[in-house]
């Protein structure tokens, strides 16, 4: 991986190096006012030998006199590479991390390492300096919209719309181009920024989208159109080419148009199977050209027939309505919803299936929202029952048990013997008085009490929750005062 990553580096330095051995240049400007970008071939004490750029492409070659020359001034190669460095700042909108990367490694980074020490290197690095801290704001979650960074809460919050704009500047570039297989690229975004499921209809975008794709329709209508035109000269120029050939450049000339009529063929049929919108017409072949005519007219019509003023105000109010929806603010996405529904008035047809999406949205969010509150209310109740945060009285039928034991067990230890069970026939008190007549009267022996038992130590690990240890010392004193309750008793009878 590491060799990779050098081989490409070095691929990067050689391509550069490469590519500014020819771009030393100097500037000539001569007397008469004459200003012209070359290069010096070669000098004498009369004369400049000078190369020069007569269009972009075109370079001519003349002696230029010393008497007709003003300033000669020679340029370093890195005055004139930071040129184009310089164009990469200010950078584009919502470029991602990966992007500001590629930026500093493949131009930025190679240029301050080859000019090491100078000026033009120097400046270079405070760039990097700044598309650094752009790149840690990406990666914090904020973004540049339209110049302007949005924190990371905003772009979330405006996610679809962003997401939108995004598909449109693929648009936008794709239309600037010349290459009609540019055009068609173009206008498959402009299909998918339609689309329900998979697109962006109810963005702020779409309805700009509109009116972008318009002027592109027209450019490629009038290239079709004129493809249109040619195509049955072309199919004669090339039969008539055909048939003054002779074996074997006749064989060879078929087979090559044959080839290229199925590549173009095979590939149109299987994106038409795929059902791919827009298809890339051959001039060779008069039926997709004639297809493709018909669908630029459909489309024209198509947007031409749309109320603009009206899916504008609709989808401002479904734009309101996913704002809110990701605000988890249920009755106002509602509202913005209902609004949309009145904007859309009785053309709502149109918009039925993203007016459907976004309803669905909403009752995902309040089936989300009732399962958290329902889990958030389960929890306080567990919480609850717990930490003994209550006014009722705790009932518990194992203390109930204990607390009723301990009663029987004291009625037996004063009268020294087992407390009768809990189904035998009569009277404790009459047992009392008849056994103190059969008996003589004793001073009654000081009541011992029993000790109270030891609370353990509670350990979180074995489970013990604070409701056992307070039910075990509530208790340990029941029963002292149960016990000393019904030995006083019984003094008192025995008296």
């Amino acid at each position: 991986m590491l060799n990779m990553k050098a081989s490409r580096t070095c691929l990067l330095l050689a391509a550069l190096l490469l590519a500014t051995s020819f771009l030393h240049a100097d500037i000539l400007v001569l007397k008469n006012g004459q200003r012209l970008e070359g290069k010096v071939l070669s000098e004498t004490p009369e004369a400049v030998y000078y190369e020069y750029n007569i269009t972009e492409k075109i370079k001519d070659q003349k002696n230029f006199p010393r008497t007709d020359i003003e300033q000669l001034i020679r340029q370093r190669p890195e005055e004139l590479e930071i040129v184009e460095v310089r164009k990469k700042l200010p950078t584009p909108d919502m470029m991602t991390a990966d992007e500001y990367e590629r930026l500093i490694q493949d131009h930025l980074r190679p240029f301050a390492n080859k000019y090491k020490g100078t000026p033009e290197a120097a400046e270079v690095e405070k760039m990097i300096t700044e598309v650094t801290a752009e790149k840690e704001k990406v990666v914090s979650g904020q973004l540049k919209v339209d110049g302007k960074w949005l924190d990371a809460d905003a772009v979330k919050r405006d996610a679809y719309n962003i997401d939108a704009k995004k598909l449109r500047n693929e648009f936008s570039e794709l239309a600037e181009s010349n290459k009609m297989e540019d055009w068609v690229a173009a206008l498959r975004i402009y299909t998918r920024m339609g689309d329900v499921q998979n697109g962006f209809p109810a963005s702020l975008e779409y309805p700009k989208m509109l009116e972008d794709v318009q002027p592109l329709l027209k450019k490629f209508g009038d290239q079709v159109n004129k493809m249109i035109q040619e195509q049955p000269i072309l199919a004669k120029a090339r039969e008539d080419n055909l048939s003054k050939l002779i074996e074997p450049d006749l064989s060879r000339t078929t087979a090559a148009i044959k080839a290229e009529d199925d590549r173009w063929r095979n590939n149109y049929e299987a994106e038409k199977r795929a059902r791919i919108t827009w298809l890339i017409p051959y001039k060779m072949d008069l039926r997709s050209l004639q297809d493709a005519q018909k669908q630029i007219v459909n489309e024209i019509t198509k947007i031409n027939t749309t109320d603009m003023p009206r899916l504008i105000a609709v989808n401002e109010q479904l734009t309101a309505a996913l704002r809110y929806i990701a605000d988890e603010n249920v009755a106002e996405a509602e509202g913005a919803l209902d609004g949309a529904t009145k904007a859309a008035g009785g053309n709502t047809k149109d918009y039925s299936r993203v007016i459907t999406v976004v309803r669905a949205s909403i009752q995902s969010l309040k089936s989300d929202l009732n399962k958290r509150k329902s889990a958030q209310r389960t929890g306080q109740t567990g919480a609850t029952a717990l930490g003994g945060a209550t006014d009722a009285p705790i009932k518990d039928d194992r203390v109930a048990a204990a607390l009723a034991a301990a009663q029987n067990k004291g009625k037996g230890d004063m009268k020294g013997e087992e407390a009768p069970a809990a189904d035998a026939k009569g009277d404790a008190k009459a047992d009392a008085k008849a056994e103190s007549k059969a008996a003589p009267k004793a001073a009654p022996k000081p009541a011992t009490p029993k000790p109270a038992p030891v609370a353990l130590p509670v350990e979180e690990e074995e489970g013990i929750s604070p409701l056992i240890v307070g039910a075990v010392a509530l208790l340990a004193i029941l029963l002292i005062a149960v016990f000393f309750q019904k030995k006083k008793k019984a003094a008192a009878q025995e008296d």
